[in-house]
């Protein structure tokens, strides 16, 4: 059964894994600009946040955008020196995109992942800009997508060993998921796709 708003918040575990994930190929900057659309639960942003603590190379700017405030951000002591966040309380598809963001994580609503993903690209003018978003494996299996992959090539894909549970009680679904990298360097998408694992 679908949940009201199509809302399957992503588990701690598996969000500090896309971030590791995710790591490596951002464009890390004196002060990085990040991005969460659907924020939901904030699992990714804390899992940031986390990342953030001990990276030596300056601190991470995160925005939140959803359309249901369904978990109030709680600061954690001092992470003034290291990590910013602010919530935005709006239907993705409809927000405007800061044009200088360096990275972009999260896990869409997978009745409109293509439309949310194509909403973020389109918007991002800074020349280089790394993303992952947590996506059923199929989404890369589509005609329907097919115009979005040529023009937004996957750069690395990491698939998820262990199907991940949405639903807070342990339960996963039939699908397997994938968290799908892409990569703009020198304004230009490089598609150039790896496949690894996240345990």
């Amino acid at each position: 059964m679908r949940k009201k708003n199509d809302a399957y918040y992503t588990i701690s575990k598996v969000a500090a894994g896309c971030v590791n994930a995710l790591a490596p190929y951002i464009p890390w900057a004196p002060i990085t600009y990040g991005l969460e659309p659907s924020c939901g639960g904030l699992s990714f942003v804390y899992a940031m946040r986390e990342y953030a603590r001990n990276k030596p190379d300056g601190p991470v700017v995160m925005q939140g955008v959803d359309l249901y405030e369904t978990s109030r951000y709680a600061p954690d002591k001092g992470e003034g020196d290291y990590f910013a966040f602010d919530y935005f309380s709006s239907n993705f598809l409809s927000f405007r995109v800061m044009p200088h963001i360096n990275f972009a994580i999260g896990n869409p609503p997978y009745a409109e992942a293509k439309e949310h993903l194509m909403h973020l690209f389109s918007q991002v003018t800074w020349p280089n800009f790394a993303a992952g978003f947590l996506l059923r494996a199929g989404f890369r299996h589509s005609l329907k997508r097919k115009w979005f992959l040529d023009h937004y090539p996957c750069y690395a894909l990491k698939a998820i060993r262990r199907r991940p549970s949405f639903t807070g009680d342990g339960k996963t679904d039939a699908s397997e998921y994938d968290f799908i990298i892409w990569k703009k360097q020198d304004d230009v998408w490089l598609g150039n796709e790896h496949l690894t694992w996240i345990d």
